[in-house]
């Protein structure tokens, strides 16, 4: 599937490649002067990549104005020094299928994840992520992770945004905490019982 997305595109961006090369051809071939010309240009590149430009435009304002981005620890719920790992310091939380294990954190402690895309407007937009753990007696939020992800739209946004960004990904959250921001949020909604929260 991926193989043929990469083909599809090959092959789409070679017709517009043959059909802007004719385009200028023609402009050329007709004596039409320069700023005609680099007009053209422009309008070829920005007509299938001014939506993605935009968008990250707004990411990267979003990224630095925002302030709920990255981890946020309300309050920890206390567990025996057994369930912690020495060597890491992180608690053993998990089933062997990497789900949460009410046996050691208790019934009522639950996770969430979604995505709200509905943050600006088109074409200065973009998707929120949020991952939240909490109490499902009182509804309490213990800990919660957001971040913020580029909303390119164009044609092939997908491919032009990482090279835009400078860098792997659209969000704004990348060196300080990686790709574990789920079990990251998890984690630290835990402590050893007699130690207090700083």
């Amino acid at each position: 599937m991926g193989l043929f997305i990469i083909l599809a595109f090959i092959a789409v961006l070679t017709i517009y490649l043959l059909i802007v090369g004719y385009s200028i051809r023609w402009l050329r071939r007709h004596n039409k002067p320069k700023a005609v010309i680099w007009l053209a240009v422009a309008f070829w590149v920005l007509l299938p990549t001014w939506d993605t430009i935009t968008a990250l435009s707004y990411h990267r304002y979003v990224c630095a104005t925002a302030p709920d981005i990255g981890l946020t620890v309300y309050q920890t719920v206390p567990l025996d020094s057994k369930v912690f790992d020495p060597n890491t310091g992180k608690p053993k939380i998990y089933t062997p299928y990497m789900e949460l294990d009410s046996s050691v954190v208790g019934e009522n402690i639950k996770t969430e994840h979604f995505f709200n895309r509905e943050i600006g407007t088109w074409p200065f937009k973009v998707t929120q992520f949020h991952y939240r753990v909490f109490d499902n007696q009182s509804n309490q939020t213990l800990t919660e992770f957001k971040d913020y992800y580029a909303s390119g739209e164009a044609w092939f946004g997908f491919f032009l945004a990482p090279l835009l960004t400078g860098g792997e990904t659209y969000q704004c959250v990348i060196d300080e905490y990686g790709k574990g921001r789920g079990m990251l949020t998890l984690e630290a909604a835990f402590t050893i019982a007699g130690i207090k929260d700083d």
